[in-house]
């Protein structure tokens, strides 16, 4: 962002910081619950039964993401204006940061995948997978910060952000489902 005009990296840092706000209450709150609650399911339960409990959970919490997810969207003008609206902000700023919010939170739900996915693989002892997906997730933000800037501008960097959570929670699901799939071919 410091490569555009004169306050456009404060104009991104205003949108994701509104992003910020429900994500952190997510972080903090509800998913150490689940960690909790994972964690003794899985070391008092049978692998299927851990299966079937956190598939379960993930998918009601991923509903609620995406509804939040969704209010927040189209909320996202009103929103920026009762938040930042008694500075000193043109109508201009305004559009600009409800729109680089609107992409960030469009990306919610599937941050909220990857907690919970990431949760997921701290129970079952995965915690390599955490680092591979850490490289592979910074490289890809980084690829397409530069390509997304080029193309999109300032706003490049939210639509970057938005496709880079969409795709690392796929390559967490995949891992996930491939690795309940090995599980369940060596019990049979």
């Amino acid at each position: 962002a410091s490569w555009f005009a004169s306050g456009s990296l404060s104009l991104l840092s205003y949108a994701d910081r509104l992003f910020h706000i429900p994500y952190q209450l997510f972080f903090t709150g509800m998913l150490q619950i689940f960690f909790t609650y994972w964690a003794d399911a899985y070391s008092t339960q049978t692998p299927e039964d851990f299966r079937v409990k956190s598939r379960r959970d993930i998918r009601n919490i991923f509903f609620i993401a995406l509804l939040v997810s969704g209010v927040l969207y189209i909320a996202r003008t009103p929103l920026v204006r009762g938040v930042y609206g008694f500075g000193d902000f043109q109508a201009e700023d305004f559009r600009l940061i409800a729109s680089l919010f609107g992409w960030y939170i469009l990306g919610y739900a599937p941050a909220v995948l990857i907690l919970l996915y990431f949760r997921a693989l701290f129970v079952l002892k995965k915690s390599h997978v955490f680092c591979i997906h850490s490289w592979v997730r910074m490289i890809l933000n980084i690829i397409f910060n530069f390509l997304f800037i080029r193309i999109w501008g300032l706003m490049g960097i939210a639509i970057a952000t938005f496709v880079v959570n969409c795709v690392a929670a796929i390559l967490l699901y995949r891992y996930l489902k491939s690795y309940w799939n090995n599980l369940e071919k060596g019990s049979s």
